[in-house]
């Protein structure tokens, strides 16, 4: 099975996107992020083609990550591109699906594949994916909050609208969507733990640092041999009011 990576782009605008910053993050919460640099040659003309709601809401969240800054698409490109490439040669099976929920994040990352000329090594080892459809239901929508929420404790922080933060709440929301639908047992073995009428609670709760866990995420132990245990225990515990 190809590595799930999750894939967010911040770009200029919606009628004439060219990229600004890209935040990627595999299933297993390795990050890759990069920005075009306000201050270089492209990054002026990119300032020039960008609206000024844009500008605040976007680029004056950069500088977070200082060795993120890039001077052009071509070093944006060879950034993701180098950093895709090593984490599908340490998959199990050399490959990766990059999951998205907006058609222009594919395009505008594939722009700068192309522009290093990595693309050709990149598709032969990426397929993609549109998971809007599944993130944007209701309880992985609770659980992409929940997770913006915990950025906020983050060093240095992160907000919506930051192409780290967006890709992290990204992975949240599938993660949550995937355990309904694809281990819908193991849901339902949580759900029945808190009653059906706190589902939108348990959303909230499977990608949020939890004290019960020692301040990991329900959804990080999930993933780790007895971990639905271990979450159904939590869940006991903080019903009786012992967490």
């Amino acid at each position: 099975m190809a590595l799930p990576t999750f894939l967010d782009a911040e770009f200029s605008s919606l009628t004439d996107p060219h990229a600004w910053s890209f935040g990627l993050v595999t299933l297993d919460g390795r990050e890759c992020y990069c920005e075009l640099n306000p201050e270089s040659e492209a990054g002026k003309t990119r300032w020039a083609q960008t609206p000024w709601d844009v500008r605040e809401g976007v680029v004056d969240k950069f500088g977070l990550f200082p060795d993120s800054l890039c001077d052009s698409e071509w070093a944006m490109g060879r950034r993701v591109g180098e950093w895709l490439l090593k984490v599908a040669d340490s998959s199990a099976d050399g490959q990766v699906e990059l999951l998205y929920d907006y058609d222009a994040d594919l395009e505008l990352v594939v722009g700068v594949l192309q522009e290093c000329n990595l693309w050709p090594k990149v598709r032969l080892v990426a397929s993609e994916r549109n998971i809007g459809a599944e993130t944007g239901s209701i309880g992985p929508e609770l659980a992409s909050e929940a997770a913006f929420s915990a950025m906020r404790r983050r060093q240095p922080a992160l907000y919506r609208h930051h192409a780290l933060a967006d890709a992290l709440a990204l992975r949240a929301a599938w993660r949550t969507w995937h355990l309904a639908h694809e281990r819908a047992t193991d849901f339902l073995q949580m759900l029945r733990v808190v009653g059906d009428s706190q589902e939108g609670w348990l959303y909230q709760w499977l990608a949020s640092p939890a004290p019960a866990l020692g301040g990991l995420a329900p959804l990080d132990v999930l993933d780790q041999a007895g971990g639905l245990q271990v979450a159904v225990d939590a869940l006991h515990r903080i019903e009786g009011g012992c967490a």
